[in-house]
């Protein structure tokens, strides 16, 4: 990793401005500017850094966020390499392959004076009107990357100062939420879904969450995301229709789209808060032969609340973080922007609450599902010993007639044998019947049977 001498505009990495790494690799021409390693490292301990973490004063020559020496170089020769998605990439591709869409990058510019423009990398964005510097030179403007390759992170870190931990974050696809500052922007990454209203298994898009990652600048906003997604358009959309009383500033991009991500959460809570409620009414009602996929449904809804507060949890400590940062300027656009933030944050905390009593009462519902399911499985059993033990009386009722009747069978001389009537006959079978009905009589009254 090589280093490279900028102005105090372009520093990121550490706290000394005339030292700035980058994740290039291959391009020799950055150097320490002319002072040794040992030189800029030194300088690093020395120098005091800025108490505003998120946007310094830093004193720049043209005021612009962007390094036009590097949107040179990339102008030069790095619009001519591949913008594409390496296949040994470390993120997610097993997740990305599935999805059908065009696996090339694009990238969306918008500014309130230019408008949407679309192209496949940044080059694209020029036109003949208007260069790509002067598109990066406005005072506000947002540039969305949906599946930027690694040729494209390595020029905007060089082109915006990005830090080369964020890059690395945004290579690697981290999961994991979170808002960091550093001396020139605060880097947010959220996870959402894209909800797939043709599925009726909540769960299935929940599990397959992926991250969006805002870099918020003093005045442009970058967000990537390696699928597509409706959120910038539903920014957009909402822009233009407050763009009569609202002024477009970089926190305000980022706070809608945070709250267009929440927001997709509200119609899987409603869906689940129904299902739940459903699952608790019908486990004490369903007959025997309906209850077969009953332990399904309770399963696929806790596995759905489960994702939804897997993802729901950490974003409460992500909007505090950027609330902080945001508070910590001391500007009244900026604390507009916070009060927006905390209504997210309200909303988030009333989402877990409830999402926590769904899982509360579909725990309720699965535990009382099993215990009728082994109170009926016991009912079962009883009723099935209740014919054993009435089978078993009826037997040992039968039990001495077989032994008369054993008895006489045998080759022997029978009472009655010489006589020509059947009275010994009759006075036998009688016996017997009488044997059997005092039994009977005595088995009942005994409650044995």
């Amino acid at each position: 990793m090589h280093g490279h001498a900028k102005s105090p505009s372009s520093s990121t990495l550490s706290s000394q401005p005339d030292l700035v790494l980058y994740l290039n690799e291959e391009d020799p021409e950055y150097t320490y500017g002319g002072s040794s390693p040992e030189t800029c490292v030194s300088a690093v301990y020395e120098f005091i850094p800025e108490e505003d973490v998120c946007f310094p004063n830093v004193q720049q020559q043209d005021d612009t966020s962007f390094d036009s020496k590097a949107l040179d170089e990339y102008l030069a020769t790095g619009r001519h390499q591949i913008h594409r998605r390496k296949t040994s990439s470390r993120r997610k591709s097993i997740v990305m392959q599935e999805q059908p869409y065009n696996i090339n990058s694009q990238i969306t510019y918008f500014s309130p004076e230019m408008g949407s423009i679309k192209a496949s990398s940044l080059s694209g964005l020029a036109s003949p009107k208007h260069s790509l510097s002067d598109l990066l030179s406005l005072n506000m403007y947002w540039i969305d990357f949906l599946n930027p390759s690694h040729n494209d992170l390595k020029w905007v870190g060089k082109i915006f100062h990005i830090h080369p931990l964020t890059i690395e974050d945004i290579q690697g696809a981290e999961n994991r939420e979170k808002c960091e500052s550093f001396r020139n922007y605060y880097f947010v990454s959220i996870q959402t879904f894209n909800p797939d209203e043709d599925s009726g298994n909540h769960s299935s898009y929940v599990d397959n969450s992926l991250s969006i990652y805002n870099i918020v600048m003093r005045n442009c906003v970058l967000s990537f995301h390696y699928l597509p997604i409706h959120h910038p358009e539903k920014v957009l959309t909402r822009y233009e229709q407050l763009k009569e009383y609202l002024v477009l500033t970089p926190d305000w991009i980022n706070y809608a789209l945070m709250d267009s991500i929440v927001d997709d959460f509200i119609p899987l809570e409603e869906n689940l808060e129904l299902e739940a409620d459903s699952i608790d009414e019908l486990v004490f009602i369903l007959k025997e032969s309906e209850q077969a996929d009953m332990l399904r449904r309770i399963g696929n809804a806790r596995k759905a609340l489960s994702g939804l507060l897997r993802i729901l949890k950490p974003k409460a400590d992500v909007v505090k973080a950027v609330i902080k940062r945001i508070d910590a300027l001391k500007t009244d656009e900026r604390h507009e922007i916070g009060l927006y933030l905390g209504d997210i944050q309200d909303h988030i905390l009333t989402m877990v609450q409830s999402a926590a009593h769904f899982e509360k009462i579909l725990s309720r519902a699965h535990s009382n599902y099993l215990a009728q399911i082994s109170i009926e499985i016991t009912q079962t059993s009883n009723e099935m010993n209740d014919v054993v033990a009435k089978l078993t009386v009826i037997a040992s009722v039968l039990v001495p007639m077989n032994i008369i009747t054993g008895l006489w069978g045998m080759n022997v001389r029978v009472p009655g044998q010489d006589e020509l009537n059947l009275y010994w006959f009759f006075g036998i079978v009688g016996f017997m019947v009488v044997m059997f009905t005092l039994s009977v009589l005595y088995c009942v009254r005994k409650k044995i049977i």
